[in-house]
């Protein structure tokens, strides 16, 4: 079967209800998609960021997610109400003692970790706009002739 080139956008709720709903309506515009997993997970990282941590999580807030899928690529573009700084994966500080017992330090810990996710399982991403709003998107690719996905390579 021969894929061919869709692109599908669609708004949500900027809640935290519709992270799982993005999720699956993410997964349904991918069927048949090698990496489909791959692509939800790094989906719901960047839908989660932009509800936790832009205006779009705000009451009324909204979030506008785009899938496009060619022959061997899907690039997912997620576009927020803004924020005044971006997304960036920040460097571990692995010298660092944590209080494991303070909420404040263990969400510290856990910052920036799914970009990290992103950055890893991602062909490539990348950050677009401003404090108005925001687009972080990000592309996989995959073999259209084997229907196996194709590792990540690091960038140099």
């Amino acid at each position: 079967m021969t894929e061919r080139r869709t692109t599908t956008t669609r708004e949500f709720p900027g809640t935290p209800e519709q992270v799982p709903v993005i999720r699956r309506w993410v997964d349904s515009q991918l069927t048949g998609c090698p990496i489909a997993a791959d692509i939800a997970l790094c989906v719901t990282e960047i839908v989660t960021n932009a509800i936790n941590h832009t205006h779009s999580g705000q009451e009324g807030g909204m979030v506008q997610v785009t899938v496009r899928r060619d022959p061997g690529l899907a690039r997912v573009e997620v576009k927020d109400q803004g924020a005044p700084t971006g997304p960036h994966i920040p460097s571990p500080n692995l010298d660092l003692e944590f209080d494991l017992d303070s909420d404040e330090e263990v969400q510290l810990i856990e910052s920036g970790r799914g970009l990290r996710l992103v950055d890893e399982l991602s062909t490539r991403w990348d950050v677009a706009g401003d404090e108005h709003d925001r687009t972080v998107a990000f592309e996989m690719e995959w073999n259209p002739d084997t229907d196996h996905g194709i590792p990540h390579q690091p960038r140099s």
